[in-house]
């Protein structure tokens, strides 16, 4: 489902309204959970392993999110003028201060859904999780 940018930030001001997501593009396709699942399953990311300051939250999060970029191109590629391929996913890199109720700094994924609503992502081994606003408070937000 195509989405534009005004609509995807008031959803992500829903859950976090204290701070003010960076969308690069005027519209984005929601996926599906599902695809969101299959996608990351396929990801080569989480075979590497957690090195401080080289390869730490941060880098893993902007890989995947990079790598999602890369096989939505790699698809439209492939598969042509599709409409669900014409925009990049509702997919980004998210830090956040409080994850699943524990206070850490840490760096995530962040994806919004068409039949699921707002989900968070651990990229080091593609954990998804439903973001909760009292659980979840994350202060940066990138897609």
């Amino acid at each position: 489902m195509k989405v534009e940018r005004l609509w995807l930030l008031s959803e992500l001001q829903r859950y976090w309204p204290d701070r003010k997501p960076y969308l690069g593009d005027s519209n984005y396709w929601l996926p599906s959970l599902r695809e969101v699942e299959d996608l990351l399953l396929k990801s080569w990311v989480d075979q590497y392993k957690w090195m401080n300051e080289i390869f730490d939250c941060d880098d893993f999060a902007l890989i995947v999110h990079a790598w999602v970029v890369q096989e939505r191109y790699k698809r439209r590629q492939e598969e042509g003028e599709k409409e669900e391929l014409k925009y990049p996913w509702a997919f980004g890199e998210a830090w956040g201060s409080k994850l699943k109720g524990e206070y850490t700094s840490h760096a995530i994924n962040v994806v919004i859904t068409r039949d699921k609503g707002i989900y968070l992502a651990e990229p080091q081994d593609d954990h998804i999780w439903a973001a909760n606003p009292d659980n979840d408070i994350l202060y940066y937000i990138r897609m």
